[in-house]
């Protein structure tokens, strides 16, 4: 597919610093999931310690039945979810959002639409737990396709990410229906031709 004039896929520095970027929201998102479990299991190991640590399971003092654990993967699914709340709230992630790059249908080269919005979102969400293998494997892709640099949630989604300007949204027709179309038909009649 040929890019629309004024639009070209980023470079393999752009995507990387646009990944660098869109990565801070839900990692702070991260931080203070794990810093409020911190809080609440009154663990005996410093804070750092526990943030960089990789427990399994956080032992809670809820009353949620016995242990009251949370599973960690838990909060990686809650901060990446916020890759769906970006798609849905800007059409692309935070990290496109603040250098200027738009994510945009392949075939269309138009924003994308709410079907790929979903899908690109869930997948980011539901590969929580392997996201640096998914990132790794984005980053090879991304130096294999030369052309579109596109990564996995790309060619998952259907989507490009790429800079310049987006053409305009091509008009979309006014939908009439039936009963519209046949009133206002019936009203041109010539009132002649009514009586008659």
């Amino acid at each position: 597919m040929e890019p629309s004039p004024g639009l070209r896929p980023l470079t393999v520095r752009e995507r990387v610093r646009t990944w660098g970027m869109g990565a801070v929201p839900s990692s702070f998102i991260y931080i203070g999931l794990k810093a409020v479990t911190y809080l609440l299991e009154d663990s005996d190991r410093p804070l750092w310690a526990y943030l960089v640590s990789g427990n399994p399971t956080v032992n809670l003092p809820l009353p949620i039945g016995e242990g009251g654990g949370i599973d960690i993967q838990l909060i990686f699914y809650l901060s990446r979810s916020f890759y769906v709340v970006a798609y849905f709230t800007w059409g692309r992630a935070f990290g496109h959002l603040l250098a200027g790059a738009y994510v945009v249908d392949r075939n269309t080269m138009q924003p994308m639409g709410l079907g790929r919005k979903l899908l690109r979102g869930l997948f980011t969400v539901a590969t929580a737990p392997i996201f640096p293998f998914m990132d790794l494997l984005s980053l090879l892709l991304i130096y294999s396709d030369r052309e579109q640099r596109r990564s996995v949630y790309d060619w998952i989604a259907g989507t490009l990410v790429v800079m310049g300007d987006l053409p305009p949204a091509p008009e979309k027709a006014a939908r009439r229906s039936w009963l519209g179309e046949w009133s206002r038909a019936l009203r041109r009649r010539p009132a002649t031709e009514a009586r008659g």
